[in-house]
């Protein structure tokens, strides 16, 4: 492994006693920056052409970046104290935690200089005289030199001298050795101090006059451009070999690195390339909340919206008499007028044409009956008087035992009860007619109140709204329905939920000045009660003007009805049904040409008249089509999905719970069998809105769940999406919950 040491900001000279400089150090391996994160202790050695001078140990509190293997070496006091003005060279030596030891650079070693400042040599002034006094001055050394040489006698021979010898050199004069052999020199700067007669000598500097100009050297290699570039990467220690970028870029979970790689382009043409990784730090605390911004002003009055029906395509759309806020549906786009023109808002979910509104449910339910309290019931729109006790038949006066004869008007009683009669199509409520405004709006929270709410559909998915009703589970749909769009100041607004069970309440606004009638069960304050029908039917007969068997009024003698005799049981044929005994009719029993009905038949027909109404049974279970999907994606505790049909109708109910352990991309929930997916006419789209599904995430998202031509059940997500980055859910709970016509 090849270990660089290089600076990082090309700073490699410093100035003598300057020491407020640092010099800035990257340590690489292989080209990658050296990760600093398990060392023990930093030490950098300096040396010059002598020999080794000194270390200094990096304080490794001061390393503001381990994992890019960049240090500072600050040239303190200590250091300029050591150091005189020269060039010297250093090693870095990083000691691991584990022991082990690494030493920058591995070929070489990396130089810089201190260089002299201007107080290093101290000048002299030369005092200023004329040419004249110049030769005076000479004439009269010259003159003093000659008269002293000829005066001088040779002396004697002196005795040998004990040589020179530079033993080291010092900082300053206060550094020489209090003790030292005759002829020890050492050197101050560039000043050589001499032991003579024990006594240190400055003999004057070493260095001799300038030398001639050498020949021009070659030119220097210098920095032409920087490329800096980034990515991204899940190692800390190996450089990334993937692409590139000239921007930063954000990390990620997968890659929490940042890699950085400096490219230094020289003017000789070759290249240096470092490399610097860097990781996110925590999150930080979080600040304090900021004070309350003023309150903006208040915006104009918008105009609406005002749905004014739906067309099949956009060149139906009205190009005259339009306002400002009229709407149109086209299929489940929404296009709105809007400075002089139609733009289509996009699509508004879910589709309603299919969904079965409260007014089907009222045209279906055709048998109401309902109490005037005046005597009389209303059945069907029509007012009906309950039989008088003294002009009917009773079963003392049948010659058949009454549980095996029922009387016509039992009969047409029974079968208006049935209500089953086929619908005329100019008194129904087609598809095309449901209000386009009722549409899915949102899930509501605990803070919002039901019965404060704007025209629409809504969810309630486990958070109880305000004024929820407290006898209906809190996974279900709310309809909020205004009648003909008269807003809530006047009234007429009517609240309907329906639980995931099934169970429905309703709660309506109206009235003059309008009030809240409280949740029921819808119809239930029109249908007459039992003690309304024993309260209309309370008038028993007059005794004084019905026959008895015996006493008064009795048989005894040819009874009359108003003055005609009634036929005797000894008038009556031998064949003839009598009360006391048992009689097969063999024949039919029939009235004006009409068969008349029996227990057995009028039971039959009731039950299955009623048996698509109850909505408890007739149900079969889809199991999760397991091909599909795994048992890590769902929680089989609460996904179920069932299906029913009833009067050409397919209803479909279930919940499902999706789980985000798992990395499955498959969207299929469940498979509807092929015998009943032959029965449906899809639209365009070749798929049914049967229900919605919610990401439980820091923001709520919702996707629909939709039945495909093919009678597939499956999401607009799947686990691995709800799991990945763009989400981050922690699961999905889904609702499902539709009617579909049959062909």
């Amino acid at each position: 492994m090849s270990k660089e040491l290089a600076f990082t900001d090309d700073n490699d000279v410093v100035k003598y006693l300057d020491t407020t400089t640092s010099l800035n150090l990257a340590l690489t391996a292989d080209g990658v920056a050296f990760d600093l994160t398990n060392a023990k202790s930093v030490l950098v050695k300096i040396a010059n052409d002598d020999g080794y001078i000194m270390q200094q140990t990096i304080d490794l509190a001061t390393v503001t970046s381990p994992l890019g293997g960049t240090l500072s070496f600050p040239i303190n006091q200590d250091i300029m104290n050591t150091l005189v003005p020269d060039d010297y060279d250093i090693e870095v030596w990083v000691t691991m935690k584990d022991g082990t030891q690494a030493i920058f650079p591995s070929d070489g070693t990396l130089g810089f200089s201190i260089e002299e400042n201007l107080m290093s040599d101290t000048g002299e002034v030369i005092p200023v005289i004329t040419f004249d006094q110049f030769e005076d001055q000479f004439d009269d050394m010259m003159a003093q030199m000659k008269n002293t040489v000829s005066n001088v006698k040779k002396g004697d021979k002196g005795d040998t001298g004990t040589g020179l010898e530079i033993k080291d050199k010092v900082s300053s004069v206060s550094n020489l050795p209090s003790t030292a052999n005759e002829g020890d020199g050492y050197l101050v700067g560039e000043e050589l101090y001499v032991r003579v007669n024990n006594a240190w000598k400055d003999c004057g500097s070493l260095q001799g006059p300038q030398g001639i100009q050498g020949i021009q050297g070659n030119t220097g290699t210098g920095i032409s451009s920087t490329t800096i570039q980034y990515q991204i990467s899940s190692s800390a220690t190996t450089a990334p070999t993937g692409i590139w970028s000239n921007n930063i870029i954000a990390t990620t979970t997968t890659n929490p690195y940042l890699w950085m790689k400096a490219t230094l382009n020289y003017t000789d043409h070759t290249t240096k390339v470092f490399y610097l990784v860097s990781q996110k730090g925590d999150k930080g605390d979080t600040g304090p909340t900021g004070p309350i911004g003023p309150i903006g002003p208040r915006g104009p009055v918008g105009s609406g919206l005002v749905v004014k029906g739906t067309v099949k395509e956009a060149s139906q759309l009205p190009t005259a008499g339009n306002q400002e806020g009229y709407c149109y549906f086209i299929g489940t786009d929404l296009y709105v007028w809007d400075t002089g023109k139609w733009k289509n808002c996009g699509s508004v979910s879910p589709d309603l044409s299919n969904y079965v509104t409260k007014s089907d449910l009222n045209n279906g339910l055709s048998t109401k009956v309902t109490d005037n309290k005046n005597g009389t019931i209303e059945v069907n729109g029509s007012s009906i008087t309950p039989a008088d006790n003294s002009k009917v038949v009773h079963s003392t006066d049948m010659r058949k035992p009454a549980s095996d004869v029922a009387g016509i008007e039992e009969v047409n009683a029974k079968q208006d009860k049935i209500g089953y009669t086929p619908a005329d199509d100019s008194k129904v409520v087609h598809n095309s007619a449901i209000d386009p405004s009722v549409m899915f709006k949102r899930v509501l929270t605990a803070d919002d109140d039901i019965l404060k709410l704007g025209a629409g559909i809504y969810c309630v998915w486990g958070q109880t709204p305000k004024n929820y009703p407290t006898s209906i589970n809190n996974y279900a749909r709310v309809v909020v329905k205004m009648f003909s769009g008269i807003g809530i100041s006047v009234g007429n607004i009517i609240v309907e939920v329906l639980d995931a069970f099934n169970n429905k309440m309703i709660n309506i606004y109206q009235g003059g000045p309008p009030v809240w009638s409280g949740w029921q069960v819808p119809n239930s304050g029109t249908m007459a009660t039992k003690s309304d029908v024993s309260a209309a039917t309370a008038n028993k007969a007059d005794d004084s003007q019905v026959a008895h068997l015996s006493g008064a009024n009795n048989f005894d003698t040819v009874p009359t009805v108003k003055n005609n005799p009634l036929l005797l049981a000894s008038s009556l044929p031998s064949d003839l049904a009598r009360t006391t005994k048992d009689a097969n009719f063999t024949g039919k029993l029939q009235k004006s040409g009409i068969d008349v009905a029996t227990t057995t038949d009028v039971t039959n027909a009731v039950g299955t008249a009623v048996s698509p109404l109850n909505i408890n049974t007739n149900w079969v279970s889809l199991s999760v089509d397991s091909s599909q999907i795994k048992d890590t994606d769902w929680d089989s505790t609460v996904t179920h999905c069932n299906y029913r049909i009833a009067h050409s109708t397919l209803y479909l109910t279930g919940k499902y719970k999706m789980l985000v352990t798992s990395n499955n991309k498959s969207r299929i929930l469940f498979q509807l069998p092929t015998n009943i997916v032959s029965q449906i006419s899809f639209p365009s789209t070749n798929e049914f809105q049967i229900g919605i599904i919610q990401a439980i995430a820091r923001v709520p998202i919702m996707f629909m769940i939709s039945l495909t031509n093919d009678g597939k059940i499956s999401t607009a997500t799947s686990p691995y999406d709800m799991n990945s980055s763009n989400f981050g859910a922690q699961y999905g709970l889904g609702l499902i919950n539709a009617a579909i016509p049959l062909n």
